[in-house]
């Protein structure tokens, strides 16, 4: 019976633990939210402009900046033209215009940082060369579709131009 109580009792233990860094991190999300969301609305003042956003996004970075650099919470928003990630802290924006998308996949690591979740891995023509960027976000199969339809609505724009 003592033996039962102890793995109750870490069980409860964990089961808490879990519970209070769910709601932590949800707590979090919800604070940046307002601020990123504001950052977004004065970047694209017409909501239109917006075909997919992920507020809860974390970058692990930039292939071209290196393995030192920290991973950031933030935006990941697509518009018709580009993909943008809305950094919180610091503050920056990273763009990534739609034309020079080059593959779209899925990682479960970047850099040198691993994650038990797929990561949306987007590689592209940078200003320096060949450049990529992963994004967790919580849909990663929805915003893969949605970036690969924005994708094709460009080309096919681009072309009858």
């Amino acid at each position: 019976p003592t033996a039962l109580l102890i793995v109750l009792l870490v069980v409860a233990a964990s089961v808490a633990a879990l519970t209070l860094l769910a709601l932590f991190q949800k707590g979090v999300l919800a604070a940046l939210k307002g601020p990123l969301s504001a950052r977004v609305r004065v970047r694209y003042p017409d909501e239109a402009q917006v075909l997919a956003a992920d507020y809860g996004a974390n970058s692990f970075g930039l292939e071209s900046k290196g393995k030192l650099q920290l991973r950031g919470n933030g935006a990941l928003v697509l518009t018709p033209n580009e993909l943008r990630f809305f950094q919180y802290m610091p503050e920056s924006e990273i763009e990534i215009p739609l034309a020079k998308i080059t593959e779209i996949s899925f990682v479960r690591s970047h850099l040198g940082k691993a994650t038990p979740y797929r990561l949306l891995k987007v590689q592209f023509a940078g200003q320096a060369g060949p450049d990529s960027i992963a994004v967790f976000v919580r849909d990663p199969d929805g915003m893969r579709a949605q970036l690969e339809q924005a994708r094709i609505a460009t080309s096919k724009s681009s072309t009858q131009s």
